[in-house]
């Protein structure tokens, strides 16, 4: 008898869903990730959302004429961080631990819907 191991992906509610997408532009499911960026300057210039190495955070989007940098951990929670200086997006992307660094940096300093 084999076992069959049933992997559930955590959906968000509808609303959320509609409200973050609306609110982001785009969602982090379409996103094309072949696009390779050199650096922190030509994400943060691109405004698109960047697939990053953690393993607490999957991808990164900052909005700089808006100033909002938008994080979605790995289990599909999205946080739009508001009112982020450009020079803070950018120390996220080269950070080498981006979950410690929304720990450390961001959560409590800046507010998200």
């Amino acid at each position: 008898m084999t076992n069959k191991i049933k992997i559930r992906k955590k959906i968000l509610p509808p609303q959320i869903n509609k409200q973050v997408n609306s609110y982001l532009g785009t969602s982090p499911s379409r996103i094309d990730s072949r696009v390779k960026l050199s650096g922190a300057d030509e994400w943060v210039a691109t405004g698109k959302w960047a697939r990053v190495k953690s393993t607490n955070v999957r991808y990164i989007k900052y909005d700089k004429k808006e100033k909002i940098l938008s994080v979605q951990f790995k289990n599909g929670m999205v946080y739009p961080y508001k009112q982020v200086p450009v020079r803070t997006a950018k120390d996220m992307y080269n950070a080498s631990s981006m979950g410690r660094y929304v720990w450390r940096r961001l959560r409590d300093v800046y507010s998200f819907d």
